[in-house]
């Protein structure tokens, strides 16, 4: 993802599976603007900066900014795509089968949802239904976005 596509829409940044970023001139922004979403959402977008500032202070700037990665031009097409593989496994190591709001439980290898009342099996629009109101917790979810992520619309 360009982090110019990412400061401009803002229904990118929740479909974001990855962003690389140059810290000039607007990824720093970007950056900021992932780490800031709600939920999980903030940790779970890998960030590698790609740039050509290679001072120590430059790389401890854009790591402290949230990027998971720093790697400074010039640079190989095969690291960097390493680089990547090794983001990608990392992530999916930590990703959580089970998403909390208040009490309730929602588990995504059972589509179950689950509270101190008791539990029910969900179908699947109920499950990314549920999946998407926990994943945006205290947000307002338009009609619209539901409509996009739910059935494609």
């Amino acid at each position: 993802m360009i982090a110019n596509e990412l400061s401009n829409e803002q229904g990118h940044i929740e479909s974001a599976s990855g962003l690389w970023v140059d810290l000039m001139p607007d990824g720093v922004e970007a950056a900021k603007r992932i780490r800031m979403l709600p939920g999980e959402e903030a940790t779970r977008i890998p960030i590698i900066v790609l740039t050509a500032k290679a001072e120590t202070d430059d790389k401890i700037n854009g790591l402290d900014l949230g990027a998971d990665d720093y790697l400074a031009k010039p640079f190989e097409t095969k690291e960097l795509l390493a680089r990547i593989r090794a983001i990608t496994r990392r992530k999916s190591e930590a990703v959580s089968t089970e998403m909390k709001y208040g009490d309730c439980t929602l588990n995504s290898l059972n589509y179950e949802l689950s509270s101190s009342g008791g539990s029910v099996k969900l179908q699947n629009k109920e499950y990314q239904i549920m999946e998407l109101l926990m994943a945006n917790q205290n947000a307002i979810i338009s009609a619209e976005l539901m409509m996009e992520k739910i059935w494609g619309c």
